[in-house]
């Protein structure tokens, strides 16, 4: 696939404040007429407002808005913009940098009434203002530009006279007709921010978009170009401004997907997040402000929609998604590395099915259902014989037992996921991937392997030798020891290796009875550990909404921890984690041998300790934007280890410790200053030693932590309540609490 440089189109951005703009020529007006006559007019005077823009060529443009508390309550989203083209530009007069220079402007008066216009050839914008403020437009030059966040970007020439609305929630059309509303209701069209649509005619009741109507996604033809780098926000002298936003996709890449998909993004920055934009095959950039729940995971994000309608995705194939995440103020973006995924909405790209069973047979079995296969191995060559045919096939287990993976007789080089699942008549519990010995490797040698509703005893092989350019998804499955927690396999080595980090991805799994959970993965999402001897989520490089119990150092000899890293790493997030039941346990370790730190999030995660430390939670070595943001460690300290020597030594920049719940936090010699280049701000301590600046102090501890819902108990309980200070990008925007908040695992 091609690529090109993506820009913002024309340098505008869809700001997620709804935005409709229409073209206008220069004499044009703007009337305030009221709602039209309804059944019961008492009950919906008050609830809309209609506008009407009225042009010299005849053409009127109706648009009808919520009025009043309806705007700034129910939806904050709504706003219109009118704009045209500079008269000088389109003249050919002045350079490229002229501005639009529109011809009139209204703002809102009194209670949802439109004020008396005011005469300008400078400015020209009715705005239901949101909270946030006017939207403001950059030079057109020549045409005139529609920007919308559901459409996207267009430019019109100046006798266009077109306009673009929403659709339905979530939908979108591209350019429609200037009179494309009317004063009736029904004739309206609804997306996000708009009412009218959804009106309820008998009552009058304002039901018109879910204000959480996810943003689609507008695909382009292809890239041609790379995309650039943006540059640092803001000016050198400012904090944060060489810190590079956190950000990763919550989403396996290869996936084939059909119909509407949602894709998330998590994103986290010392100065906050202003924005997250996604452009999918070059089309228009689509602008995410706020983060919201994506209903694919469960995960509160900022989430976009890919539209199973989109008309430019109609042949199936290999996508491309691109996006930047761009700080609050000042700081550097962040280029993500692109996603791809495949389209599969004519249902070309569906693979076949092989059948693999214990009463099968290698060489008379053809991998039907009545004739199957007896091995994996078998089932693999195939796929390996025919690439193309086999691209995306599922291997079905129709018995129960256990089932080895040999290596295939050649690498199996598939591009789309290959998986391997048990019959719908199996749970995932009666087919076991073993390989029948404590000293054998598993190795499938395929490219890209999916392993689906299905059980893995990690004490039955030496290890899952995934190569190093290979990728391995788990997906609901299930990883354990048959030989218990007290097993400590050879060489204490990971259950999946991943040396590299070229692709481990798990989520909605399990992991129990086992030395290691989920550790040296790719990604890490919906997850859950019990009773686990060594370590949890070790050197994953992003852990989201996942959760630990019985989390135990004293089963083995075992340095046990939750979240450890050792290494050099950039862009680490862990995410709505929580651990219950833990004991003799690391909360957090980031490592002193041979380590860095830098550009790193732990983002809402509690701590359950059923002793008070040690051990401690633990940091050391160099650490650069590293940020601790609603963190309940209320029964084990922060240790801050600036006496190690050498490049193990806690040395910090721009390290934040922000609406947390803690024992203590502390430089190595405890009654010593906090290390420089640590900030505390809007922290609860567990004892009378407060830190940094607005604290407070207060006996609490976590109650009933399992799964990710858990409350707080304590004389201090009470003091966090709405007592922290917001995150932009990530708070609300009412005062949030300290500590982590509860969220609810998928299951």
């Amino acid at each position: 696939m091609l690529t090109r440089q993506v820009r913002t189109m024309f340098g505008i951005r869809a700001a997620a404040t709804l935005l409709c703009m229409c073209s206008m020529t220069v004499a044009a007006r703007i009337d305030p007429i009221g709602p039209p006559a309804r059944s019961d007019p008492s009950r919906t005077s008050d609830k809309y407002e209609t506008v009407r823009i009225s042009r010299p060529d005849g053409t009127v443009i109706s648009m009808r808005v919520p009025r009043g508390s309806s705007l700034t309550q129910r939806n904050r989203h709504t706003s219109i913009a009118v704009r045209q083209t500079s008269q000088a530009a389109k003249a050919g007069r002045g350079d490229a940098s002229t501005p639009d220079r529109p011809v009139f402007g209204a703002t809102r008066g009194g209670k949802g009434r439109v004020a008396t216009p005011r005469a300008s050839s400078e400015r020209a914008v009715f705005t239901p203002r949101p909270p946030t403020g006017r939207v403001a437009l950059q030079p057109a030059n020549s045409g005139v530009r529609i920007s919308h966040p559901y459409t996207g970007t267009r430019q019109l020439s100046p006798a266009a006279g077109r306009l673009i609305l929403p659709d339905t929630p979530g939908r979108s059309v591209g350019v429609a007709p200037a009179a494309v509303a009317s004063d009736t209701a029904s004739e309206w069209q609804v997306g996000r921010g708009w009412g009218p649509g959804g009106e309820d005619d008998d009552t009058g009741d304002y039901i018109g978009a879910d204000p959480e109507a996810l943003i689609p996604l507008i695909a382009g033809k292809e890239f041609t170009e790379d995309t650039p780098v943006p540059p640092p926000q803001g000016n050198e002298a400012e904090p944060g401004y060489d810190a590079e936003v956190i950000a990763r996709w919550d989403v396996v890449p290869y996936q084939t997907i059909s119909g509407d998909f949602t894709v998330g993004i998590l994103a986290f920055h010392m100065n906050g997040i202003d924005r997250v934009e996604i452009s999918i095959e070059g089309g228009p950039w689509a602008s995410l402000d706020t983060m919201q729940v994506n209903p694919r995971t469960g995960v509160r994000e900022y989430v976009a929609l890919i539209r199973g309608d989109d008309a430019m995705l109609a042949t199936d194939e290999e996508i491309e998604l691109r996006a930047i995440a761009y700080p609050a103020g000042a700081g550097t973006p962040r280029l993500l590395t692109p996603l791809f995924l495949y389209v599969n909405n004519q249902g070309s790209l569906t693979g076949p099915q092989l059948f693999v069973a214990k009463s099968g047979n290698d060489i008379t079995g053809d991998g039907t259902e009545n004739n199957p296969f007896a091995t994996i191995q078998k089932a693999l060559n195939i796929c390996n014989s025919d690439i193309p045919l086999y691209e995306a096939a599922t291997i079905i287990i129709t018995e129960a037992g256990r089932y080895d993976i040999d290596s295939p007789a050649q690498r199996v080089e598939n591009d789309r996921w290959i998986t391997i699942q048990p019959h719908t008549s199996l749970e995932r519990d009666e087919v076991v991937i073993a390989a029948g010995s404590t000293t054998d490797l598993m190795r499938p040698k395929t490219r890209r392997l999916r392993f689906h509703r299905i059980s893995l005893d990690f004490s039955d092989m030496y290890q899952m030798y995934k190569e190093d350019n290979d990728q391995q998804w788990y997906d609901t499955a299930r990883w354990y020891q048959s030989l218990g927690w007290e097993y400590s396999p050879p060489g204490s080595v990971a259950p999946v290796r991943n040396t590299d980090f070229s692709g481990v991805y798990v989520t909605d799994s399990l992991a129990e009875d086992i030395l290691y959970a989920f550790v040296r993965c790719n990604y890490v999402r919906g997850c859950h550990a019990e009773r686990i001897s060594g370590d949890v989520y070790q050197n994953s490089l992003m852990v989201v909404q996942s959760t630990a119990n019985n989390v135990d150092g004293t089963v083995l000899t075992h340095h046990t921890d939750i979240l450890q890293y050792f290494g050099h790493h950039e862009n680490i997030i862990a995410y709505n984690v929580n651990s219950s039941l833990t004991a003799d346990t690391q909360n957090i370790f980031l490592d002193h041998a041979n380590s860095s730190f830098t550009n790193c999030a732990f983002v809402n995660i509690a701590v359950q300790n059923t002793q008070s430390d040690p051990p401690f939670s633990q940091l050391n070595s160099t650490q650069d934007h590293v940020l601790f943001y609603h963190i309940s460690n209320p029964d084990q300290r922060f240790v801050l280890r600036d006496d190690m020597a050498g490049s193990g030594k806690f040395i910090a920049k721009n390290v934040i410790f922000r609406n947390c719940v803690l024992e203590r936090l502390q430089a190595a010699d405890y009654f010593g200053p906090i290390p420089e280049g640590v900030s505390i701000d809007h922290c609860h301590f567990n004892y009378d030693e407060p830190r940094g600046e607005n604290p407070t102090t207060g006996s609490i501890f976590i109650l009933n932590s399992y799964g990710g819902e858990f409350g707080y108990v304590g004389e201090g309980a009470s003091m966090i309540v709405g007592t922290g200070t917001v995150i932009p990008g990530y708070s609300s925007t009412t005062t949030p609490s300290r500590g982590a908040v509860p969220w609810v695992q998928p299951r």
